[in-house]
């Protein structure tokens, strides 16, 4: 199961760096995210506001449950 942001990022061609230039964030926090040690945060929150093709609520919603997912899987 891929993380649902790891998944728009490689669908719109943009590497950890360029959402990390875009939104501020680092590219380590973004790697954290994508492998569900973490939320969403309201910066990235809010640049995925701003793209045509995204429901940021429903990719937050998305990524929740990718987490709790993964800690399903770890603690099994």
């Amino acid at each position: 199961m891929a993380s649902p942001l790891r998944s728009w990022r490689y669908e719109h061609d943009l590497s950890r760096k360029d959402l990390s230039l875009v939104t501020g964030l680092s590219e380590y926090y973004i790697s954290q995210i994508e492998a569900g040690k973490d939320g969403i945060p309201h910066e990235l929150q809010s640049y995925l506001t701003r793209q045509p093709d995204v429901n940021a609520s429903e990719m937050v919603v998305r990524q929740l449950v990718f987490i709790v997912a993964r800690n399903d899987r770890k603690s099994a």
